[in-house]
């Protein structure tokens, strides 16, 4: 693909322990460092296990809190990612850091922001994310947070996929950030963080569906 032409791959991880891999990369073309999260293969199974576990992230942020499960994930390979990014944002200060990913790998991609903006927070202006089907993975605070940080993000959903409608606000989960719904292939809607009663969520819960989750254009 023409957009990952000159990307050359820094860092990869797979741990099966607590399912979690991606990569740390860098693009001197595009001048970036990107930090990608995969989606897990068995994403339902966080649904079952983690939802109702909400526990404090970034401890920094009073009142902030996560999914348990999706903190594991991203605490089990979070070491060695954060020492890459680190080491290339010093060697090339004039490039961007770009997190990204779909599914649960959105979800890990959010907690990496939010890690190093809590904890390194000179690196806030060169910080931009994109998410492709990202559960919500926080309580309000934790929106407000991210929203704070005022950093370019994107969250995309398409059509009816369930999983960003996913753990339930019930439970005390909220999504931030401005999404941008695709209700067709050639038609999308923007919501701004706060109110997305214009975008997926006007959809009746009969038409969400897990097969959308898996259509995103460049997943084929």
């Amino acid at each position: 693909r023409p957009e990952t032409r000159d990307t050359e791959v820094i860092y990869h991880w797979d741990i099966s322990r607590i399912p979690s891999n991606g990569y740390v990369a860098i693009n001197r073309r595009r001048r970036e460092i990107l930090v990608v999260y995969r989606g897990s293969v068995v994403f339902g199974d966080w649904v079952e296990d983690y939802t109702a576990n909400l526990v404090s992230f970034p401890e920094s942020v009073l009142g902030s809190q996560v999914s348990m499960g999706f903190l594991e994930g991203y605490q089990s390979a979070n070491p060695r990612v954060m020492d890459t990014v680190l080491e290339l944002a010093s060697a090339f200060p004039e490039y961007k850091i770009v997190a990204t990913g779909h599914s649960l790998g959105g979800a890990r991609a959010s907690l990496f922001v939010a890690d190093v903006a809590a904890r390194y927070p000179e690196l806030i202006p060169r910080i931009e994310m994109y998410t492709y089907g990202k559960p919500r993975c926080g309580n309000s605070v934790y929106a407000q947070y991210m929203d704070s940080l005022g950093i370019p993000y994107i969250r995309q959903i398409y059509k009816g996929d369930v999983y960003p409608h996913l753990p339930i606000k019930q439970l005390g989960y909220v999504h931030f950030g401005a999404e941008v719904w695709i209700p067709e292939d050639d038609e999308y809607t923007i919501c701004q963080s706060g109110d997305y009663s214009r975008c997926s969520e006007s959809l009746p819960l009969a038409r969400l569906n897990t097969e959308e989750h898996y259509k995103y254009y460049w997943l084929h």
